[in-house]
This record gives C-alpha cells, structure tokens and sequence, in this order.
C-alpha cells in the first residue's frame, strides 16, 4: 500500500473552547525498511507508531519509538528524519496548529513527550486507526469526520493522562504568570503594587487577579501577604528577642499594627503570642 501524504489547509477545530488546526495527516505504511524525512511545522506534532520500529532523529532530540508508542513534538521548525529499524513499518504523523503539549496540567511545555499506550489507552489506538482509515479511502464527508477523531483523540490522550493541550496563548500567559509569582517570591519585602505585577504580565490588573487565581488559587496580594507572614513567622522562629517592629518592617509590613492584624488573621494569634508559643516563653 502507498504512503499517505496530505495537508487539510489549516482545517479549523474547535477544542474545548478554543481554536486549533488540523494543518496535516500522514500515514506511512513501508514494506521495506526506508527513511523519511518530516518538515517543521511550527505546530505540535503527534507521532502514533501503529506496527513496527523506528528511529526519529532532529538536530533538538533523537529517540527510539516501537508499536504503540506516542511522541509529541512542540513547534518543531527543523527537519526530522524517521529511520525504519524493521521490516515493517506503519505510522500516523500529525500536525495540530495553536496548541502546545505538556506532561501534566499547568506544567510548561515541553519540547518533547514520549509515552507507551497501554490497555486503558485503547480509545485511543482507536481512535487513530479509524483516523488512518478516513485518510485512506477518502469517502463522502472524510474532511467532517476526520475532525471528529481528531478532536476525539485529542479529547482521550488527556482524559487518560498521557499529555495535556494548551493553546499558544495560554502557555505565553502561563510563563508570565510564572514571572510574577517568582518575582514576588524574591521581592516580597520591598514594596509591591499590582499595578507593577500587571505591567509585568502584560496584563490589565483585573484580567491578572483573575488568572492568577485560577492558576494558583490565591490573589497577588494575598500571596504576597502569605509570603510575609512566612517570612515573619520564621524570623520570630529564630530570632525569639528581635522586635516586633523590626520584624514587621523586615518582613514587607508598612507598620507594626498593619503586621499585628495581618498576622492575627491568618495565624489565629498574634506576633507577640506566636513567638511565645513557639519559643515556649513563660507568660511574664
């Protein structure tokens, strides 16, 4: 049987909200042990070994895949090259535009992912073969359909947990918002004002207390504040005779009694209270 080689012209799908593109299918059925040469696409590329072994091969990663192994590849702009290592050899190539791929949720991207289906997975392998056979025979409706299995593909490889999908956008937004928490995490006792975090994040301040919360489950201040009352409760921790004002102001606190409320309400006590707790100073 011939190889399968076609692109679908940015053929749009809507995942979950979000745009992406089916830019190309191939399918490589070899009969004889040969090579390929796959172009960059600057999109993510999904590799599904259906029979087989193969080498891939780019000047960024190189990696052994057998039957049943998936490889995804972020914004590829080299040229990779597949070298059969068996007789026969039959894959799926993939190329998805406006998304990214990373290991688990809310972890970056990363430039490459290599997983082995198993049982559970068999969605999946599913999936993909009636992809391969949509693309074969080309019926009436085969661009529709094609769609379908590829959204449904797209759909199990994360409800299984073997990779996540994110679009381009959420990922920029992703490592701003990994800025700005890092940054507060260094400069949490000088002065911070959400102004400056959204100018950042190239954000507007509402649009980054929204994000930001949905990523990390607590607001910029609010995490900035966490992050004194840490400091705080470990320079009470090991400096017990430090004043309280020099601990507050240490700590990023404009005043001690600003200090003294802040730390009531998130502690349960007060400065003064914790450190003899802590300490197990007698009551004077």
């Amino acid at each position: 049987m011939k190889n399968i080689e076609f692109a679908y012209n940015d053929l749009d799908i809507i995942q979950d909200d979000y745009d992406i593109s089916l830019r190309h299918i191939s399918v490589i059925d070899s009969k004889i042990r040969t090579n390929h040469q796959v172009l960059g696409n600057q999109c993510c590329e999904i590799y599904f070994i259906i029979n087989g072994q193969c080498d891939y091969v780019s000047n960024e990663y190189n990696d052994t895949l057998k039957k049943n192994d998936l490889l995804f590849v972020n914004g590829r702009n080299s040229i990779a090259s597949i070298y059969a290592t068996t007789q026969k050899l039959k894959y799926v190539a993939l190329g998805i535009g406006g998304i990214l791929v990373s290991e688990s949720e809310y972890e970056e991207s990363t430039e490459h992912i290599h997983r082995q289906l198993n049982f559970r997975d068999s969605k999946v392998h599913m999936f993909f073969n009636e992809l391969i056979e949509e693309s074969e025979n080309q019926e009436f409706n085969y661009l529709v359909v094609s769609k379908y299995m590829v959204k449904s593909i797209l759909s199990h490889i994360e409800r299984c947990e073997i990779a996540h999908f994110y679009p381009i956008s959420d990922f920029k937004q992703h490592n701003e918002l990994i800025k700005v928490k890092e940054y507060i995490d260094s400069n949490y006792r000088s002065d911070i004002l959400l102004q400056d975090l959204a100018e950042m994040a190239f954000m507007s301040k509402y649009y980054l207390v929204h994000r930001f919360t949905s990523l990390f489950g607590v607001s910029p201040i609010n995490y900035v504040l966490e992050k004194r009352v840490d400091g705080a409760k470990k320079m009470l921790n090991m400096y017990p005779k430090k004043k309280l004002s020099e601990v507050a102001k240490e700590s990023g606190f404009r005043s001690q009694s600003y200090f003294n409320q802040v730390f009531k309400r998130r502690v349960g006590i007060t400065p003064t209270n914790y450190k003899r707790v802590y300490n197990k100073i007698p009551l004077s």
